[in-house]
């Protein structure tokens, strides 16, 4: 009699917890691997959702393809997907969010979910249902470390080709003022009267036995905004110099002032050959005001002075 009692009791509890409802939805991570094609099948459960994460930000820029998403039944499935809802749920962010609608008549709902981006493609079959067994909350895509190094790298890429892009655009634009300017100087010196202030100074610059003789001819002045040196350099040895660097100092009692100016001569400087050349700069003032100007000229030869 005990034992019948006993086998009753456990029974009615066997059945009691079968009869239990199911447990309430817990939050789940399911890690996939994340490939150039990507094809996985979920278990929607209506208004419960399924979260997609990425190994990067969506709205992204340097990705190419940008993103694209396609929901094939938006009655059965709510996935932001239109370019409003996109822009709006997915700026900044990594994640996707599929929900389930409710299901009114036939208990299975399905439909295909197709993302790209970044090269990656993906073809999610949808699938609803009403068994909290079969629902994941959250799907994590990974990539490999060296998958991952080469996102980088051609976002890096990417981005280092459309700064200098940019640079270039700049630059040019920079140039083409430049030039802007300089056309309009040359049309305001066309119409002023020069002044010149002659030299006609001859010195000798000496390199390991070798010379060159510096000529300064005069100094053009263009009214109070330009002034133009001109000299010749002589190389009266046979061998060849590499001019590198030519620069002017204005001498006072207590220091050297630098003339910031440009000069426009030859690199190379043959042996028993001359060279013509100028330094235009708009420091005159600075010039007439000096004691005494220096030239120094360096070579791939050494460095040599002159004052006058």
């Amino acid at each position: 009699m005990k034992k019948i009692l006993l086998l009753c009791i456990l029974f009615g509890a066997s059945t009691a917890i079968a009869k239990q409802e199911p447990n309430p939805i817990s939050p789940q991570f399911k890690h996939v691997k994340l490939e150039e094609f990507t094809a996985m099948t979920l278990d929607i459960m209506p208004h419960a959702g399924t979260q997609l994460i990425f190994p990067f930000v969506l709205d992204n820029p340097d990705l190419q393809p940008l993103l694209k998403i396609e929901l094939t039944n938006p009655d059965g499935f709510e996935v932001p997907h239109d370019s409003g809802k996109v822009k709006a749920l997915l700026s900044g962010q990594n994640t996707i969010t599929i929900t389930g609608k409710k299901i009114e008549k036939d208990p299975t709902v399905m439909g295909n979910l197709f993302i790209s981006i970044g090269g990656y493609n993906l073809s999610i079959s949808l699938r609803s249902t009403l068994d909290v067994r079969n629902h994941v909350s959250n799907i994590v895509f990974d990539v490999t470390e060296k998958e991952r190094d080469h996102l980088i790298e051609n976002i890096i890429k990417k981005r280092t080709k459309q700064l200098e892009a940019n640079y270039q655009e700049k630059l040019q634009k920079l140039e083409d003022k430049a030039q802007s300017q300089a056309l309009k100087h040359i049309s305001l010196m066309a119409t002023e009267k020069p002044d010149y202030d002659n030299f006609k100074i001859e010195d000798e610059i000496e390199f390991d036995e070798e010379r060159i003789i510096v000529f300064i001819d005069k100094i053009i002045q263009y009214g109070s905004t330009y002034s133009v040196l001109l000299f010749e350099l002589d190389n009266r040895s046979n061998k060849d110099f590499q001019t590198n660097n030519i620069e002017i100092r204005a001498l006072t009692e207590k220091r050297e002032i630098p003339i910031q100016g440009s000069f426009n001569c030859p690199k190379a400087l043959k042996s028993d050959s001359v060279l013509k050349c100028s330094f235009a700069t708009t420091q005159g003032d600075t010039l007439d005001r000096a004691k005494e100007l220096k030239l120094d000229l360096i070579t791939d030869r050494g460095t040599g002075s002159i004052i006058w």
